[in-house]
């Protein structure tokens, strides 16, 4: 019995290993492999917990005929089929076995360092394909917006394909980190707190760097509301909300005056960008008009969607800088429920399963929030950073309370 489970160890850490490997092989070789990541993640898992679990093959099934249930769905309700809805929707499905697959493999197991090695090896990924988007941004810096873009020109493709890893996801995913690591900050003492302020002004340097206003606003405030919500002193309390408030009103001439002084190119020219699109209203005028387009689209098929393989359809959704907007115009109210239904499952089979922090649930509700601004669900790395990889380092802490705890 020892024997296979040590087999069955090796054979899953093996696989592991490999695919992290591969993962840093394949940009060598100009594959494009934003999705391949989190599939290489998540893969091994999948085989090894069937492996080890027969009967998990029921609800390995039951996943597989979700998606194709779904896939049939779009077919019945939109001709020629949604190839789009229907990818996103498969992802978050997707998301949410796996998750429970991770989960419940490392629950199993009494091995710390499977779980240790599991993280590192996640963050190894984010942060070489972070490098990877702040190299190719340095190169150009309209790669942040030129990735998000619907646009097809030369100049454009040109962009997109100097990022051989990564894109405009991971910028929304460290946004995530930021708040989390606000957690962190108010939960840690002594040395460690200074290292987690450290990470956190380097993230929000990262955020800054490589995407534009909407993630920083966010950020801020739900950072303020965990600094506040975690700090036990009154006056501490006042002068956080003071100084955040102060920040966020006068964001337009901090902006401007950085980027008139800052020293670096590339990030000043970023910044004067964000100065003009905050003082003119031009970003928001745009976001209003792309959220009255697609409610537009959702009025003509309410249902079920409108069918986005038409050129005029494709381009309102996939410029309407907000996941319900875009899944009410593409997939209508069905799709929207069956998206309510998947991320509030994947929330029950995480969250409550890793007994994680109230503090953590900020988080999941500034993903909500985001997502009526931008587009998180075709992000699918801030997908692995909300609902992988912030839940399993949870889930490492509270198991090692738990030992330190029996001990």
């Amino acid at each position: 019995m020892r024997d296979t489970k040590l087999r069955f160890r090796n054979i899953f850490m093996s696989v592991y290993i490999l695919a992290i490997i591969a993962l840093l092989v394949l940009p060598m070789l100009k594959y494009s492999v934003r999705y391949i990541p989190i599939i290489l993640f998540t893969v091994p898992f999948v085989a090894v917990y069937m492996l080890k679990k027969r009967k998990s093959a029921i609800v390995f099934f039951g996943f597989l005929m979700t998606l194709v249930s779904f896939f049939v769905f779009n077919f019945l309700v939109n001709t020629p089929l949604n190839i789009n809805a229907s990818i996103n929707m498969s992802i978050l499905l997707y998301l949410c076995f796996i998750s429970f697959f991770i989960f419940d493999y490392l629950a199993n197991s009494d091995s710390v360092w499977e779980i240790r090695l599991v993280i590192i090896g996640t963050v190894a990924i984010f942060v070489f394909v972070m490098i990877m988007t702040s190299i190719a941004f340095i190169e150009d810096p309209t790669i942040a917006r030129s990735l998000a873009s619907g646009r097809t020109d030369d100049e454009y493709i040109n962009s997109m394909r100097m990022q051989n890893v990564g894109g405009f996801g991971f910028s929304y995913a460290v946004g995530m980190f930021i708040p989390y690591i606000a957690i962190r900050i108010v939960r840690s003492t002594g040395k460690i707190r200074f290292v987690f302020i450290a990470l956190y002004i380097a993230l929000f340097m990262y955020a800054l760097f490589c995407q534009y206003t909407t993630l920083l606003f966010v950020a801020i405030a739900f950072s303020t509301v965990i600094f506040i919500w975690g700090s036990k002193n009154a006056l501490t309390k006042s002068i956080l909300l003071f100084v955040s408030l102060l920040v966020l009103i006068n964001l337009t001439g901090i902006f401007k005056f950085l980027g008139n002084h800052i020293p670096f190119t590339s990030l000043a020219y970023h910044l004067k960008n964000l100065y003009i699109s905050m003082s003119t209203g031009e970003e928001t005028n745009s976001r209003l008009l792309a959220a009255k387009r697609c409610i537009g689209l959702f009025r003509r098929n309410p249902f079920f969607g409108a069918n986005l393989l038409d050129s005029y359809n494709s381009y309102i959704v996939n410029h309407g800088h907000s996941t319900y907007f875009g899944i009410l115009a593409s997939n209508g109210i069905a799709g929207l429920s069956i998206q309510l239904f998947v991320t509030v499952a994947i929330v029950r089979s995480i969250y409550l399963k890793t007994n994680a922090n109230k503090m953590i649930i900020v988080l999941f509700i500034m993903y909500i929030v985001l997502g009526f601004l931008n587009p998180t669900h075709n992000a699918f790395e801030i997908s692995v950073a909300v609902f992988l990889l912030i839940p399993l380092i949870e889930f490492y802490e509270n198991k090692i309370k738990g030992q330190k705890y029996a001990e």
